[in-house]
């Protein structure tokens, strides 16, 4: 609640920036004279903070400001599927990883997945992974989310690790 003093006439209290309404509320956001008004702010269930400015205003003039900021949640990236494992046919093709987050993110194929593993399409909460094909022996990558705008990523033993197996082909026996 914030306590004004005035003997400037009407005033009118607004947030400064067009949508910060819909998580700033403010009221009563008029008056005349001297007065009272709360400003209130929705939760923020995202990983990052929010900031605005609120004005007082008075004959259509700025007569003061105040910011307002509201620190995010942790951030929380999780894979929201049964298992971190992924086992793929010798011929590759295209995975789709679905994803729980409040961050923007982005897929990094490490060392022993650059190879191999490269990003198709991404939507809010799901990753496809691009698997090409295997000619040769048994190879492991690991996949690991990355949140955008933090240091936080998913954590060591819950990276998507990829298995692709090479199976070779099973001998076919001439008839006579």
């Amino acid at each position: 609640t914030v306590e004004m003093y005035s003997n400037m006439g009407p005033w009118v209290i607004e947030p400064a920036y067009t949508g910060d309404e819909e998580w700033i509320d403010i009221w009563p956001d008029e008056g005349d004279d001297s007065g009272r008004f709360t400003v209130t702010v929705a939760a923020n269930d995202g990983a990052y903070t929010r900031y605005s400015t609120v004005n007082v205003v008075i004959g259509g003039r700025v007569v003061k400001s105040f910011e307002v900021m509201q620190s995010g949640v942790d951030p929380s990236i999780a894979l929201d599927m049964g298992s971190d494992h992924i086992m793929t046919a010798s011929k590759g093709g295209t995975i789709t990883v679905p994803l729980k987050t409040n961050v923007g993110w982005k897929p990094v194929a490490l060392e022993s997945a650059a190879g191999w593993i490269s990003f198709g399409e991404s939507a809010d909460a799901a990753q496809e992974l691009i698997v090409a094909p295997n000619t040769g022996g048994e190879r492991t990558g690991v996949v690991r989310f990355q949140a955008i705008g933090t240091k936080y990523q998913l954590a060591d033993n819950t990276d998507i690790k990829a298995l692709d197996i090479c199976r070779e082909r099973t001998p076919t026996t001439a008839r006579s």
